[in-house]
């Protein structure tokens, strides 16, 4: 699969899914979508969309990847996981069916076919849902959404996407559909023009998310940095989608509520998530230029006396930028993900020495941690990040 084996299990074209989609009955197709494409912030974009429609009464799918710990937080509804034993059917009827499709689909595919069944049958009135990988070629394009969203555009999958913001931005913008409105989370200059010609030869009304009245009466700081944009894309989303529901609450105590409580109602982790005090630790899975960009921003706003980061990365990415981002003042614990993909801890450290970045390569994530939580006091910030397999040995 993908997200643990990388380049050699990414499949190019929707043929599969879209087999996958016939032999279960095109469950896709009785499903009211919002899909969701974007280098960064899709996952808070679609917890926080979610939340905010769950506000009304209503069961709301979502569908998310990568997981961290269980394969069931791909699948939710209301912030519940999918059962296992939906699981084990889907995968058992599989089993017995699936050679008659006379074709081999990849984990992520089978998955997205899953989900598809599942929320069919539990008859959601929304389902929230987030790309793979880029947008036109993910196995999630296949649906007509209600409202398509692309977040922001930034360097990541390069192998896959391009090498430029331009060719990105085109794979991404894949999930314009035919007359269906396109919200797009950040104005970007250099791809502004791409997704407004794709809109209009495609009839899809484009909007750009917007700071609303009621996202400057926001009275709480969020705990994850980086989530007010995100809650203005989902916060725009949601009033378009409130335009042809007039049956969605857009009062202002109701939308704080749900924004202040997203979380919670939405079984949300990974992003800035405290996981003990004294020393405080957190989890962070940016790990792409953009995203550690910003976390590292952040941790300059911070207070703490010393910074010990635990540090690892998946190796097929080019981390030439990524390197350059590392703060310098930092104390650091190298280590490798225990998955095919993960990045050797020694190789690493040898690597960011030549930077000028020192520290010590531990045999695993766990071990990394233990010794950052010796070595910091009590008033000192441990920080795990670089890579969301990194971060999922920890939770």
């Amino acid at each position: 699969m993908f997200q643990r084996q990388g380049k050699k299990a990414f499949k190019k074209d929707l043929k599969n899914i879209r087999a996958l989609c016939r032999w279960l009955g095109n469950p896709e197709k009785k499903l009211k979508c919002i899909h969701i494409a974007g280098t960064n912030g899709k996952g808070s974009t679609a917890h926080v969309l979610a939340a905010l429609l769950q506000g009304n009464n209503l069961r709301v799918g979502m569908y998310t990847s990568p997981h961290y710990k269980d394969f069931r937080e791909r699948i939710k509804i209301n912030g519940e996981y999918v059962p296992k034993s939906f699981v084990k059917y889907f995968v058992k009827r599989w089993q017995e069916e699936g050679k008659e499709l006379g074709i081999q689909p990849s984990f992520f595919e089978l998955t997205v076919a899953m989900a598809f069944l599942y929320f069919a049958n539990e008859n959601v009135d929304y389902l929230v849902l987030e790309t793979g990988l880029g947008g036109r070629l993910d196995s999630t394009n296949v649906v007509i959404p209600e409202l398509s969203i692309i977040t922001n555009i930034s360097f990541d999958h390069m192998g896959f996407l391009g090498n430029s913001l331009k060719s990105i931005a085109r794979e991404k913008a894949g999930i314009i559909k035919k007359g269906v409105p396109v919200l797009i989370g950040e104005r970007q200059k250099e791809i502004k023009p791409i997704f407004e010609s794709i809109a209009e030869r495609k009839n899809a009304k484009l909007s750009y998310a917007k700071n609303s009245p009621v996202f400057e009466k926001i009275d709480f700081v969020p705990s994850d940095p980086f989530i007010l944009k995100n809650i203005k894309t989902a916060l725009s989303a949601y009033v378009l989608l409130s335009k042809e529901n007039r049956l969605l609450n857009t009062a202002d105590k109701f939308i704080l509520n749900a924004i202040r409580n997203f979380k919670k109602h939405t079984s949300y982790i990974g992003r800035w998530q405290k996981l003990s005090s004294k020393p405080d630790v957190f989890v962070d899975s940016a790990h792409n230029q953009a995203g550690l960009k910003s976390l590292f921003s952040f941790l300059k706003t911070l207070s703490y006396k010393n910074h010990f980061i635990v540090f690892g990365m998946v190796f097929d990415k080019d981390p030439s930028k990524v390197y350059a981002l590392l703060p310098k003042n930092a104390e650091y614990f190298f280590a490798k993900a225990n998955i095919p993909r993960g990045k050797d801890a020694g190789i690493l450290k040898d690597e960011l020495s030549v930077t000028g970045i020192e520290g010590k390569a531990y045999s695993s994530v766990k071990k990394a941690l233990s010794a950052a939580r010796r070595k910091a006091g009590k008033n000192d910030l441990v920080l795990v990040c670089g890579s969301i397999f990194v971060v999922a040995e920890v939770l």
